[in-house]
């Protein structure tokens, strides 16, 4: 996050014109959510066969030498390159949902998915602003450089605190059993939606306040402040929902809380600018992100704990298609009206809303409960190949 908010800026030094600088930079900052989204999966994967340790230390390794490398491009699409390569190396979120998750008490699952979401929400706020100071006093292509140092640390605390228990892969049961993204195709789309939704706002905010406010000041103001509370909410969200939800979410509650969002869209379109539309858009962050923490819940539970590697990068992997295409269509749709996509926001919620409110519970095999539906019973019998070697090692 250290040089996300400042790759227009970046994007100025290596072209030649507005156009180009805007057109670059959204390449840029797309590049990295669909290569972290296209890669999650394979890495989830490997880090149910490999061990999660191994699968953390690559994914801060290869993005700290990349984004380190940021420092140095001449050209706009060398730096996309090289987000796209930070992206695809990367993906350590869901093997850090994984690794604390895969050993964590049915009821606790959602409070391990909570903190990593609030510790991720604080990272967005620090990081940008650690690299604008880097930027205003150094030069933007030292915010790299900073950035990668602060990965470099993390290098060290993973390397150096964070063990795996002894014969980890006998001890998770269902490791080694092959996951059917299908099962998760519920919590996928939810978070396909809500991601869509909560990113459709960044881009046409700043010109939404722009056309009630002349100053430039005033709108830049604006904006930051409606970032920071933005993610203040999404914070307590995610913190909130972490501490209430003990076990497999109630699909009502689910289908209510997307339908809140979808309602938070439609307000939108008609909201006064500035302040209406920014309040909207701070609730939308927090339902959002509370929205996520229980998609992420439900998808950890409706697996074995060994498949959850796997599990969290197809679900890190839906989240980063919303995000990535999110801003692409709410360009593309600027030319009919700055607030065309927020109807296609409430369509999409209503979609995801109506799934929940018809579906049985999500599929999967319901290791937190012990216990397995008639549907899960084959892959349950599956990894009973695995847990005799469990019983003997445990």
């Amino acid at each position: 996050m250290f040089i996300f908010p400042l790759l227009p800026l970046y994007m100025h030094e290596l072209t030649d014109s507005t156009a180009a600088t805007v057109f670059w930079a959204g390449l840029a900052m797309a590049a990295t959510p669909l290569a972290s989204a296209v890669c999650a999966p394979l890495w989830g994967k490997l880090a149910d066969r490999l061990g999660y340790r191994p699968m953390l230390l690559r994914a801060l390794i290869g993005t700290c030498i990349t984004i380190g490398l940021m420092s140095l491009p001449n050209a706009p699409w060398q730096l996309v390159l090289l987000r796209t390569l930070a992206g695809g190396l990367g993906s350590f979120q869901p093997m850090a949902m994984a690794a604390l998750s895969s050993w964590s008490r049915p009821e606790d699952l959602s409070k391990v998915v909570s903190r990593l979401q609030m510790a991720q929400i604080m990272g967005a706020i620090v990081g940008p602003l650690m690299g604008g100071l880097v930027t205003a006093f150094l030069g933007v292509r030292y915010s790299p450089v900073a950035g990668a140092c602060f990965l470099a640390l993390g290098v060290i605390l993973v390397a150096r605190w964070f063990h795996e228990p002894a014969g980890r892969r006998t001890m998770l049961r269902g490791a080694g059993v092959k996951l059917s993204p299908a099962l998760l195709w519920l919590p996928m789309l939810t978070l396909v939606v809500v991601q869509f939704t909560d990113a459709s706002f960044n881009p046409i905010l700043p010109l939404l306040l722009a056309q009630a406010e002349p100053d430039v000041g005033r709108v830049a103001a604006l904006s930051g402040l409606a970032a920071s509370l933005n993610a203040t909410a999404a914070a307590i969200a995610a913190g909130l929902t972490g501490q209430r939800l003990k076990r497999r979410v109630r699909r009502r509650t689910m289908a209510m809380a997307i339908s809140g969002v979808a309602l938070l869209a439609l307000a939108a379109l008609t909201a006064p600018a500035p302040w209406g539309v920014a309040g909207v858009r701070i609730m939308v962050g927090g339902l959002v992100n509370g929205i996520a923490v229980a998609a992420y819940s439900e998808g950890g539970m409706a697996v074995l704990p060994g498949q959850r590697g796997s599990a969290y990068g197809w679900l890190a992997a839906s989240s980063g298609y919303g995000f990535a295409a999110s801003p692409v269509v709410a360009g593309a749709m600027a030319g009919i009206d700055l607030r065309a996509v927020l109807a296609l926001d409430a369509l999409l919620c209503l979609i995801a809303t109506t799934g929940w409110g018809l579906s049985s519970r999500v599929a999967g095999p319901a290791a937190a409960a012990g216990t397995v539906t008639p549907g899960e019973q084959a892959v349950v019998e599956s990894a009973a190949s695995v847990a005799p070697e469990a019983d003997e090692n445990a």
